[in-house]
């Protein structure tokens, strides 16, 4: 049978890894994501205080934890937005594949300056690829949510995750169904995911 190595045999492996002397230190910290090892070179001659640990939402009320895709732009197909933001960072990966280039976030500030008018504000300014032309964006997880607090005449895309609205008289001109967009370009192979 095969016996688990021991927390000694571990550090002296990292020893022998490192070529370290007899009494060398090396610094081992965790980052949330890797376990980091610093050679006793790199390592300053002062040392800073640990900073004082914060205790986070999570567990200050004791959330059960569950495993979140975390986003990341090379597993799309195994993640999928759940909010409105999400979306943003989607359009941010595949918009190489579409006719727009994102310009900016539509704030009061800018759209006031700009003189446009409407109820609500749309949520960023994005460039046609083809005709230069600056075009009022909103992001939206599905289409049929956009005529609940938009009118087709303020936007000129929809760019949303997915395109299910029922009546497309109460969209804009231009929807980009980004899930549409990825299964395409995955299947045509433009994209390896």
């Amino acid at each position: 049978s095969s016996k688990r190595p021991s927390a000694s045999m571990a550090i002296a492996a990292l020893y022998n890894s490192f070529d370290l002397e007899d009494e060398a230190q090396i610094r081992v910290c965790w980052d949330g994501l890797a376990l980091r090892l610093t050679p006793p070179t790199e390592i300053p001659t002062t040392t800073t205080p640990a900073p004082t640990e914060v205790e986070n939402v999570f567990d200050r009320q004791k959330l059960t934890h569950r495993h979140v895709e975390p986003f990341a732009p090379g597993n799309l197909t195994r993640w999928t937005p759940q909010t409105e933001p999400d979306v943003y960072m989607a359009f941010g990966v595949l918009s190489e594949y579409t006719d727009f280039r994102y310009c900016c976030g539509a704030s009061r500030a800018l759209l006031d300056k700009l003189g446009y008018q409407a109820d609500v504000k749309p949520d960023a300014i994005v460039v046609d690829r083809t005709s230069n032309a600056y075009l009022m964006a909103e992001f939206k997880m599905r289409s049929s949510e956009f005529s609940s607090n938009h009118k087709p005449e303020d936007v000129d895309v929809l760019i949303c995750w997915l395109n299910d609205a029922a009546d497309a008289s109460q969209l804009p001109p231009l929807v980009l169904s980004l899930k549409t967009l990825l299964e395409r370009i995955v299947q045509e192979g433009e994209i390896d995911l």
